[in-house]
């Protein structure tokens, strides 16, 4: 009975951790367009918020664990990272409006340029890997 109650305590916490990775990523999307956020923090962010809103995974998730890993560390810790660098001001105006965005929209916006990238590194480690071995 314990362990039932526990293990529905530590999915509720992941559960809500998740709905705020998502919220958060939605918020970084706004703060680039924000005039309070320094200049170079918005290259950074650009950089995440084209990964975390990106149509396709760096690692796509039909592999098994890895490419729901690859979703859960590597966006968790680059979202949290990047929401840390936003002023305080900023990052709660732009939860605000990502709230306000999801109520209307329903869904995440889709970055295309995310896409870009994300073959870019695909196309760079494929080049890695032909001259190392090849």
């Amino acid at each position: 009975m314990l362990l039932k109650s526990s293990t529905k305590s530590l999915l509720y916490k992941i559960n809500n951790y998740i709905e705020i990775l998502k919220l958060d990523s939605l918020a970084l999307w706004f703060s680039t367009k924000h005039p309070e956020t320094s200049f170079f923090i918005k290259i950074f962010i650009w950089f995440v918020v084209a990964y975390a809103l990106s149509p396709i995974d760096l690692i796509p998730d039909f592999i098994p664990i890895l490419g729901l890993l690859d979703d859960l560390i590597l966006l968790a810790v680059t979202v949290t990272f990047a929401v840390k660098l936003i002023p305080v001001k900023v990052l709660s105006r732009c939860r605000a409006l990502a709230q306000q965005w999801l109520e209307r929209q329903k869904k995440h916006p889709t970055v295309y340029y995310g896409a870009f990238i994300v073959i870019g590194v695909w196309i760079f480690l494929v080049a890695l890997i032909y001259e190392f071995y090849f």
